[in-house]
């Protein structure tokens, strides 16, 4: 994995386009969630849960209690945030998206995911960029030969005028202990809010084709021709230990070659599986890598930002 390479002199124009529109909305996007209407709305929405805990513990039985509030909270302040400087022109139509997908001063197309993290729940992701397919267009078909990663996202409109597709997370950290519920404050360590900018598609050779530092989630294909199925774990061990033209991969656990086919060890229900074509789901990113950003003139900006409530 590698950071941004610079471009400056570059004869790559849409590139230097690129680079600099996810500048421009980055600072756009964190001069909205910073502001004190921004900030003040999050605090009412924290005292609400407060207030209401009981009911949405017994009566709801929401495990996350922030989830639509947080979504509720960004798409509002960023629809509230138009100007002439900042006019949204129309929603952007596909089905494949983050939460909140716009097109804005008719030159890009904004996707905006929010995620909601408990200190409680999930700690060791608080401090980690993590996206799904539907929430990125980035290749990074360098990672490694034995892993398929697909981002759904478009690099841009399919439709003219093509804008190219931004892609933003916010993410919001909170504690809820099961007994009451607030939001992290005044902590170094997880910041209250996270922005963070996901590198564009089409920047992907910057990057050497690869900004993932791990895979969270994966999936597979259970229904390919290359998937075998198995009653029990020794009905599987069985045809490992004596099927002909099977090995193990080297340095990889619970997975195989069969006759030139990677196979992964895996049990879905009831039954065993030697599973073909897996692929990466949810996704760690690098953090430096996202981080260290430069713009067409190789002026360097952060394409991660933290803000920290007291």
């Amino acid at each position: 994995m590698a950071e941004q390479q610079l471009i400056v002199n570059s004869k790559n124009s849409y590139q230097e386009e690129i680079l600099d529109l996810e500048k421009k909305y980055m600072e756009k996007i964190y001069k909205i969630i910073n502001s004190a209407e921004f900030i003040k709305d999050l605090e009412l929405v924290e005292d609400e849960i407060r207030d209401r805990y009981s009911d949405y513990k017994n009566i709801w039985k929401l495990k996350n209690k922030i989830k639509i509030p947080a979504e509720r909270l960004v798409y509002h302040h960023i629809y509230k945030a138009e100007s002439k400087e900042f006019t949204i022109n129309n929603l952007y139509t596909s089905a494949v998206s983050s939460d909140i997908g716009i097109i804005v001063n008719d030159e890009a197309v904004l996707c905006i995911d929010v995620k909601t993290n408990d200190l409680n729940g999930n700690k060791d992701d608080i401090n980690k960029i993590i996206v799904e397919r539907n929430q990125n267009s980035f290749d990074n078909s360098g990672f490694h030969e034995l892993f398929k990663v697909k981002s759904n996202l478009d690099t841009m409109m399919r439709y003219k005028p093509n804008y190219p597709i931004l892609t933003y997370l916010i993410k919001i950290i909170y504690e809820d202990n099961k007994f009451k519920f607030c939001l992290v404050k005044d902590n170094e360590n997880y910041p209250t809010i996270q922005l963070a900018c996901i590198p564009n598609g089409d920047l992907s050779d910057l990057f050497d084709y690869n900004i993932i530092s791990g895979v969270k989630t994966y999936t597979y294909d259970l229904k390919s021709k290359y998937t075998l199925s198995f009653e029990s774990n020794n009905e599987r061990e069985d045809f490992i230990n004596n099927k002909e033209g099977i090995f193990a991969i080297k340095d990889f656990k619970n997975a195989y070659s069969y006759n030139g086919i990677t196979l992964w060890k895996i049990t879905y229900g009831n039954k065993k599986y030697l599973a073909y074509d897996r692929n990466a789901n949810t996704i760690r990113l690098d953090y430096e890598a996202v981080k260290n950003r430069y713009d067409s003139n190789g002026k360097c900006w952060e394409g991660i930002k933290k803000i920290i409530l007291k």
